[in-house]
C-alpha cells in the first residue's frame, strides 16, 4: 500500500485558556468541524491525509487518543503508539502535525485532547 503524502483537508485552531479547543478553520475535503465551538467534534474521512494547524501554542500540544486512553499520536515528547506506522506517516514540523487517517488509526481512535489540560478535548468521528 502507498504512503499517501498529498494533504486531503488541513484544520486550525486555537484555545479558550485551558478550558477548550477552538476550531477556527477548515479547507479542502474530507474534514468536518463547526468553527469557534469550544471542543467541536471533529469528522475526518478514512483514507485522507490531514494537517493540523496548532495555533492555540506549545502549552497545549494536540494528541489523538485510542481505546483506554492510550495515545496514539502526540504532538508533544510523548512518542503515541502509531506515530512510527509508515501507513500513517506522522509528521510534526513546529506547531502542526499531518497524518493518514488509516483504517488502522480509525478503529482505534478516541477523542484528541490537549496534552496538558483534560478539559480541552472532543469526539473524533471517522467515517468511510
Amino acid at each position: 500500500m502507498p504512503v499517501i503524502e498529498t494533504i486531503s483537508g488541513t484544520v486550525a485552531f486555537t484555545n479558550i485558556g485551558a478550558r477548550a479547543f477552538v476550531f477556527t478553520a477548515v479547507t479542502g475535503s474530507g474534514i468536518s468541524t463547526d468553527l469557534n465551538v469550544e471542543n467541536a467534534p471533529l469528522t475526518l474521512k478514512i483514507g485522507n491525509r490531514y494537517q493540523f494547524i496548532n495555533n492555540a501554542g506549545a502549552g497545549h500540544p494536540f494528541q489523538i487518543l485510542g481505546i483506554g486512553n492510550t495515545i496514539l499520536l502526540s504532538q508533544n515528547n510523548v512518542e503515541g503508539t502509531l506515530e512510527k506506522d509508515n501507513q500513517v506517516n506522522y509528521q510534526v514540523d513546529g506547531m502542526n502535525i499531518t497524518f493518514t487517517l488509516t483504517q488502522n488509526l480509525a478503529d482505534q481512535i478516541a477523542p484528541y485532547i490537549c496534552g496538558n489540560h483534560s478539559s480541552m478535548s472532543g469526539r473524533i468521528n471517522a467515517v468511510n
